[in-house]
């Protein structure tokens, strides 16, 4: 079982930080940090210096040291004890390492479950532990994921644009995401008006950021959500797919056969 003895998200120290802690500490330690910061590797004395966030994830026997002590320096943190398992093993297995700086291109999920992490850590339901056993787990698993993936090339002229617009198009991905949010959405052309850019202009930052087209995700969120209607509800095909966004069936037909393999009366047959 993994406990959380403590943890903050998006800390702010306007004045600069510093850790260093040559024996480890007695906790395990995942860290996010936000702003540009350097880092020292096991106490070999070679510092590095990270212009962008970076994931830390330590033992208790490792030695820490990391700041920024001129500049405002921002972090999410997990302290956390490990209870009767091998959990070294577990996160070799994730393909995790530990006490090396991680540069992970989309952090808006990880950040998420983070900041769950922290709005149930001070609370004492009876579920309590195994919430915070199971939110640390999955951003474990989030994080072994985001890793495998590959790094998505940011053409050096986008790069600015890229960082600039980030909240914003993260926002909109949850939304697209959020139930039948996506057939409301509309179009991709509806969505670049909405945030003032060219639908190309659009498309281009939506691949840079997520590995992905915006249609791709309008797809999958749409066949999800029509998952959901044809389990849980008694409507028709038809009306399925004009929920979902579709005006025609037949359109709609191939599109979920594409992504669950199977015709969308064969799916409500086999998964009732």
């Amino acid at each position: 079982m993994l406990k959380v003895t403590g943890c903050g998200y998006n800390y702010i120290h306007k004045n600069g930080w510093e850790i260093k802690r040559k024996n480890g500490f007695c906790h395990y330690l995942l860290l996010c940090i936000k702003t540009p910061f350097y880092f020292e590797e096991n106490n070999s004395g070679m510092i590095t210096y990270h212009n962008k966030p970076g994931l830390l994830l330590y033992r208790p026997s490792d030695p820490q040291h990391y700041y920024n002590t001129e500049a405002e320096y921002v972090d999410d943190w997990i302290h956390f004890d490990v209870i009767d398992e091998d959990f070294d093993k577990k996160v070799n297995e994730l393909a995790i390492p530990f006490n090396k700086v991680l540069d992970v291109p989309n952090l808006s999920d990880i950040s998420s479950i983070h900041q769950q992490i922290a709005a149930e850590h001070f609370k004492q339901s009876k579920s309590h532990a195994k919430i915070m056993d199971h939110l640390l787990r999955a951003l474990l698993y989030r994080l072994s994921d985001e890793l495998e993936d590959k790094p998505v090339c940011v053409p050096s002229s986008m790069g600015n644009a890229v960082e600039m617009h980030k909240a914003r198009f993260d926002a909109l991905r949850r939304r697209i995401y959020q139930g039948g949010e996506a057939a409301r959405l509309g179009s991709v052309e509806n969505m670049a008006a909405e945030l003032h850019f060219s639908t190309s202009y659009f498309q281009h930052i939506y691949k840079a950021l997520y590995g992905v087209s915006v249609k791709h995700d309008l797809i999958i969120a749409k066949v999800e959500y029509a998952s959901y209607l044809l389990l849980n509800y008694d409507q028709n095909i038809e009306s399925i797919a004009r929920e979902c966004g579709y005006e025609s069936v037949e359109h709609f037909n191939r599109q979920f056969k594409k992504i669950k393999k199977m015709a969308p009366t064969e799916y409500r047959k086999t998964n009732r």
